[in-house]
């Protein structure tokens, strides 16, 4: 009889005795579901994506097993060996680890959701992207464990040992935390929103940028030593917290400053720059840089400052920086265990960033959202789930305006305002409370770069660049019957419009056609009614620079275009009808 009819024999005796003749055992994929198996040595074995669902493995050792994928569903695992075993992605929704030893276990993106693990032995143990929501692991012993990203939301930890865990970014929100020993623990850009840290001990821990809003203390809650930078805490937390490192609001550093991609906007005669900056080991920062506006600034940056936003790049999954009645909003989506979180930072006109709010966002955009500015807050237009959503934040939290079926809808147009492209190439414009009415686009719209902006719900301006073709196309849609050919015997790189009080402003980049030439910043002003203006350069005589990407500024105030150079540089350029003078700089 083979080791597997055995088993499937539940003839546990015999299987270890045979196993004691060290038998090599693949047993890959084996359907081992509903068996009693209490005590089995299948240590070493070869049992990746096995079926154990509801199977009895009280006291089994599977030390160093490969259990890749395995499922372990409603299995009985009571003080069960898995030493150093590999679970990663294993399915252990409900199981009862009561005890087990899984010392050294790779348990990576696996899930244990519901599972017992009481008093469970998981020292060493690698957890990341787990998920552990509702988990029962009071009193676990989880020193030194990998659980960075973990979703471990509404589970109970009570009396667990996290002594130099490292939690970072993990979700643990709603945890019953009570006594647990978080000492030394990492847990920088975790969220414990309402978690019960009555008598939790987090002294030394590194909770830099974690969100405990609203969560329940009392004075036995230890936090000596902690580093709370940028924590966002409750105002009778942050009374009570004692020995905490709780530092002045970050101040502007003089950093090198190399601009890629970023977001810009004006407010209060100044202007804001946002971007990932490349630091150390090709780290990235996201850093605010704030300028006057209006002065001619000299060749090189004279302030060179930029200040550091507490936010992990390696999680972010879009950004925004939006002008705001106070001065900015810093605004991110940040990828999390179990969904994506909407941080967002006040900023002053001086640059001064506060502490982040963090609120989930309900859905994972299937694309890039839409953020435009609104008073002290802002909507988001976003997609995901097949539905089209519109959510206003501000100061009282998020709030949904608009949710409509978007089956059809393709995507934006353009990264400031908030028009779609469908199936059957009609665009529509999208507002808080309500879907303009289709308007039938060109058939090679939007080709390889594209851009939009709405008049109103029924008049939108679109530019866009045809693949294998020079220079752009440009429309009224509604008013044009054919598209305009701009720039035509020119390469175009970059491309943006701008609705404005009597038609639209476009901006481009010509490509060099010879190695000596400059990648030249161009813009041209297109009336609602008659032909486009004369296109002109944004950079001459001394300002000249060979220009990489371009967009227009978001914010209330003249019209400007942010200009990013091959130095990754950044030039604030403000547009009259035929002419352009620079009045900002970042970097260079």
């Amino acid at each position: 009889m083979s080791l597997l009819d055995l088993l499937m024999e539940q003839n546990v005796a015999e299987f270890n005795a045979k196993r004691g003749q060290r038998v090599t055992l693949d047993l890959f994929a084996a359907d081992l579901a509903n068996l009693s198996l209490a005590g089995v040595d299948l240590s070493g074995a070869n049992l990746e994506k096995a079926d154990f669902s509801g199977t009895d493995l009280t006291g089994a050792n599977l030390s160093k097993a490969t259990l890749v994928g395995a499922d372990f569903t409603g299995a009985k695992l009571r003080g069960a060996v898995a030493i150093k075993a590999k679970l990663r992605e294993a399915y252990l929704g409900g199981a009862d680890l009561s005890e087990a030893e899984l010392g050294g276990a790779d348990l990576g993106e696996a899930d244990l959701g519901g599972a017992t693990l009481t008093r469970a032995r998981l020292h060493g143990a690698k957890l990341r992207e787990a998920t552990l929501r509702g988990a029962q692991l009071d009193h676990a012993d989880l020193g030194e464990a990998k659980l960075n990203s973990a979703d471990l939301q509404s589970a109970d930890l009570l009396g667990a040992l996290l002594r130099e865990a490292d939690l970072s970014g993990a979700n643990l929100d709603a945890a019953n935390l009570e006594d647990a020993d978080f000492g030394a623990a990492r847990l920088g850009g975790a969220t414990l929103r309402t978690a019960r840290v009555i008598g939790a001990k987090l002294e030394g821990a590194d909770l830099s940028g974690a969100d405990l809003t609203g969560a329940v203390f009392d004075h036995t809650t230890v936090f000596d030593g902690a580093d709370l930078t940028d924590t966002v805490l409750d105002e009778q937390l942050s009374d009570h917290i004692h020995g905490g490192i709780r530092p002045p609001p970050a101040v502007a550093q003089t950093v090198d400053i190399h601009v890629d991609d970023p977001a810009v906007a004006q407010s209060l005669g100044r202007v804001g720059v946002l971007w990932p900056n490349a630091e150390g080991d090709e780290d990235e920062v996201f850093r605010l840089a704030i300028r006057d506006l209006g002065t001619r600034p000299g060749p090189r940056d004279a302030d060179g400052t930029a200040h550091p936003v507490a936010v992990d790049a390696s999680t972010v999954r879009a950004r925004a920086l939006l002008p705001a009645t106070g001065g900015f909003l810093v605004v991110f989506l940040v990828e999390k265990p179990g969904g994506t979180d909407l941080v967002v930072f006040e900023a002053t006109a001086e640059g001064i960033v506060g502490s982040g709010k963090t609120i989930r966002l309900g859905y994972t955009p299937a694309v890039l959202p839409n953020f435009v500015a609104d008073g002290d807050g802002f909507f988001i237009y976003g997609i995901g789930r097949g539905l089209l959503s519109v959510h206003r934040w501000g100061p009282a939290g998020l709030a949904e305006r608009l949710r409509a079926p978007a089956s059809t809808i393709r995507g934006f147009c353009d990264r400031a305002n908030p028009v779609v492209h469908s199936k059957g190439g009609t665009i529509m414009v999208i507002e808080p409370d309500g879907i303009g009415r289709a308007v039938t686009a060109p058939p090679d719209f939007p080709g390889r770069r594209f851009a939009a902006g709405p008049v109103s719900t029924e008049e939108v301006g679109i530019a866009w660049v045809k693949p294998e073709e020079k220079g752009f196309r440009l429309m009224r849609l509604g008013r044009d019957r054919e598209p305009m050919r701009v720039d035509a015997g020119q390469h175009v790189g970059g491309l943006d419009l701008r609705a404005v009080d009597g038609g639209w402003w476009v901006a481009w980049t010509r490509e060099p056609v010879a190695d000596r030439d400059l990648s030249m910043a161009m813009a041209a002003f297109l009336p609602g009614d008659g032909d486009l203006g004369k296109p002109f350069p944004l950079l001459t005589g001394d300002d000249a620079e060979d220009v990489e990407e371009l967009a227009f500024v978001s914010g209330e105030g003249p019209v400007r275009v942010a200009c990013v150079t091959i130095d990754e540089a950044l030039l604030v350029v403000e547009l009259e009808r035929d002419s352009a003078r620079v009045v900002a700089r970042v970097g260079g």
